[in-house]
């Protein structure tokens, strides 16, 4: 039988994270919907700040890519979800060159679907 659709936001400010385990124990088909990432580096909002993580876990294009720091997003970043038993990720920042940055401070923000 198949269970209902959830929606649920899950927001970090942790660069390792933990998912929920009802999203990850779920059967039905998962979804990590990345809304925004907010950031400052030395204590600016910048625009060319590259947001990567391990969440991405097919294509991971760029080194686990996901989108610019501090833009709105005309069309969210929808990855699905295919891990049953890991619920341990990280995010990563770097410059367009790719080096590691760090952020004064970020907010991640996703809606998980499942």
């Amino acid at each position: 039988m198949k269970q209902p659709i959830t929606k649920r936001y899950f927001h970090t400010q942790s660069k390792e994270f933990t998912l929920p385990l009802e999203f990850v124990s779920s059967r039905n088909k998962k979804y990590i919907v990345v809304q925004y990432v907010g950031a400052t580096f030395k204590d600016t909002i910048v625009g060319d700040l590259m947001v990567h993580s391990d969440i991405v876990q097919l294509d991971a294009y760029c080194d686990s890519f996901i989108m610019l720091a501090n833009r709105r997003q005309t069309k969210y970043r929808k990855y699905e979800f295919f891990s049953t038993n890991k619920r341990d990720f990280k995010i990563w920042f770097t410059d367009l060159y790719g080096n590691l940055i760090e952020p004064d401070a970020f907010v991640l923000s996703c809606l998980l679907i499942y």
